[in-house]
């Protein structure tokens, strides 16, 4: 496997773009130790930076966090724009940036931690993945846009059209829909959200659920991160009135 050019084409350009990783572990050590003192646990994943040839790019497990340096070589890099565009397109080469790499991580490792905590209709998805989001932004500092993945004007339409998605939602009787098809629709990746303009970013359900988790948790200031794990979904869903 390390034998073959191509790959060793693409370990030479992680190790040009990342020749050490000093600042990027330290910040996402610094993450996860937060993570200990909220939460009260000790036992934390062992970090490993690996080249999986565009396979896997968050491998989180109990004791392992893998992040795949070749996923934020940086959209302008050679051999990513190189990458056949039927399985990577754009939009997923758009967001192959150094900024996401430890934010993108300490995500997985937290939605891979609490995945039992999914529930099985859209609000209980969206919920889920804004506790997820919240819980990830205060472990560390960074922009709502970077914590999304999502560009400074996307990030602007999202607040913008905030009422019209929840509308959306409402008038299509989506709220508490179990179909996942459309679940999958409004939280995962894509150029656009299905049923949204074509500027919308993608997931916008995403986003949706960390306003209605950061409206719970700005009614509730005296609740923990961890008090927040064990919010209801009905519970979070009756402190959130979307913005016009």
């Amino acid at each position: 496997f390390t034998g073959d050019p191509t790959w060793q084409k693409l370990q030479a350009s992680i190790d040009q773009v990342y020749p050490e990783l000093s600042a990027q572990e330290e910040e996402l050590t610094e993450a996860l130790r937060a993570y200990s003192v909220h939460f009260g646990e000790a036992s934390l994943p062992k970090l490993v930076a690996y080249n999986s040839g565009f396979n896997v790019g968050i491998f989180p497990s109990s004791e392992w966090l893998g992040v795949g340096l070749e996923w934020y070589l940086s959209p302008g890099n050679e051999v990513v724009k190189q990458l056949p565009p039927e399985l990577f397109p754009q939009y997923k080469r758009d967001k192959m940036k150094s900024q996401y790499l430890v934010v993108n991580a300490l995500k997985g490792w937290l939605f891979y931690k609490y995945q039992d905590l999914l529930g099985d209709n859209m609000l209980a998805s969206m919920v889920f993945n804004g506790k997820m989001l919240y819980i990830t932004r205060a472990l560390l500092e960074v922009s709502d846009a970077d914590l999304l993945n999502y560009t400074p004007a996307q990030l602007e339409w999202t607040e913008e059209s905030e009422y019209a998605i929840w509308t959306y939602l409402l008038e299509n009787d989506l709220v508490y829909s179990s179909d996942f098809r459309q679940i999958n629709k409004m939280i995962n990746d894509g150029p656009f959200t299905p049923g949204m303009p074509a500027e919308s970013p993608g997931g916008v359900g995403n986003w949706l659920g960390l306003q209605m988790v950061e409206a719970y948790m700005n009614e509730n200031d005296e609740l923990t991160l961890q008090d927040l794990l064990g919010a209801g979904d009905r519970q979070i869903l009756e402190k959130y009135k979307p913005r016009r």
